[in-house]
């Protein structure tokens, strides 16, 4: 019986040579495949809802050493929700971001998988991050190079944070009114290769939009996933010379709006500054005073 293992893997292996799918693989013949699912926290997969493209990393699970990295567009993505990929025998890490676009970079990938970072191009101010995805799984591939499979099932690696400004009034000398400045600070700009979150903080400084029909500016960042005790404070600023206006703690308004901010999915946090001569109310919109989304 040991002996005909040995015949067969001898064929198996002839069998590889000849098609041109050796080990050192310079061919098209690939081993592994990779399968893509995004749940959102639910049991439908919506990963073509929300992730366009996936930039994905090979490293060897023992060592670290980094192996080989591609990215999958969003026509071969449309094509098939998976990729095939060649490895020589052995046990890897495969880590995964979706979405990756302008606001990211990845820093020290050939260092190995514990000094990986993905970070936003921006650093210390920024007017979002990319509305990230990660996924990660470990694979072995067998000596004799048959084929196998995983799922990669990617998380949420993102917070969108939407603010609605009603109230201040800032006339130019036009005679129009002036936006505020609005910024979320305090939050971190960088995630390791196990999506923990590392280094430095940064401010966000989102693009505004203003509103005649609402009377309301309008503004929208992706940030890094953060917790309840997050430090990172909202403010307000006059747009027509700095003046700070309000510091708005972001956990309170979390914490006294009730917002899970737990699980895989999506999150989204919405709120309203209105300003009246009574003073500022801090709340959750309601979509009959404010526009979902602005008109860009």
């Amino acid at each position: 019986m040991k002996l005909f293992k040995i015949v067969i893997r001898i064929l198996y292996s002839t069998l590889f040579l000849l098609t041109g799918c050796t080990s050192a693989g310079l061919s098209d013949c690939k081993n592994v495949t990779l399968q893509f699912q995004y749940t959102a926290g639910s049991s439908t997969d919506v990963f073509s809802k929300y992730i366009e493209s996936v930039m994905l990393y090979v490293y060897d699970s023992k060592t670290g050493r980094y192996i080989k990295s591609l990215k999958i567009t969003n026509t071969e993505l449309q094509k098939k929700q998976a990729v095939q990929i060649l490895l020589d025998p052995g046990s890897y890490d495969v880590i995964c971001w979706g979405n990756v676009g302008d606001n990211t970079v990845f820093n020290d990938i050939s260092l190995g998988e514990s000094k990986a970072e993905a970070t936003n191009f921006n650093t210390g101010k920024a007017t979002t991050s990319d509305p990230l995805y990660f996924g990660r799984t470990t694979i072995n591939v067998d000596p004799d190079l048959s084929e196998t499979s995983a799922l990669v099932d990617f998380v949420c690696a993102h917070i969108d944070i939407w603010m609605y400004t009603k109230g201040i009034t800032d006339i130019s000398s036009s005679g129009e009114n002036i936006s505020p400045i609005l910024s979320v600070n305090g939050l971190k700009s960088n995630y390791d290769f196990n999506m923990q979150l590392i280094t430095d903080s940064i401010t966000y400084y989102p693009e505004a939009a203003y509103r005649d029909d609402k009377l309301v500016t309008i503004a929208h960042c992706s940030v890094l996933r953060f917790n309840e005790n997050t430090s990172a404070q909202i403010k307000i600023s006059k747009g027509s010379n700095g003046e700070l206006i309000d510091n708005i703690d972001l956990s309170k308004f979390v914490s006294d709006n009730k917002i899970d901010l737990s699980g895989n999915g999506e999150i989204n946090i919405s709120i309203l500054l209105e300003y009246s001569t009574l003073g500022l109310i801090i709340k959750v919109p309601n979509w009959d005073d404010v526009p979902v989304t602005p008109s860009w």
